[in-house]
């Protein structure tokens, strides 16, 4: 899965010689019968260099990681909590694994 973190919506702080930013990503999947996988957590050290802040209003910043989901439809949801703006954002979707 690849999630774009929307650069010109986070906190950035000036740090040296980059702007820095602190995030949560959660993931999450929940099946068709109701069964709930165990909510993963991960931090996601942002670093933009000063000279390109400018040139990343309206980007975003990836990552990527791999879900472990069984076959079969899914909503998978992906949380993202800054912790320096404290704020929050949550997007959640349908998919079929397999078959």
């Amino acid at each position: 899965i690849l999630v774009g973190i929307p650069l010109d919506q986070i906190v950035l702080i000036e740090q040296a010689e980059v702007h820095a930013g602190r995030v949560k990503l959660y993931f999450g999947a929940i099946d068709e019968d109701g069964d709930m996988s165990e909510v993963s957590e991960v931090d996601v050290p942002i670093r933009i260099p000063v000279a390109e802040l400018e040139d990343s209003t309206g980007k975003y910043f990836p990552y990527q990681t791999q879900l472990q989901i069984r076959p079969g439809r899914h909503r998978v949801t992906v949380g993202l909590w800054d912790e320096i703006g404290a704020a929050s954002s949550f997007v959640s979707k349908p998919v079929q694994i397999g078959g």
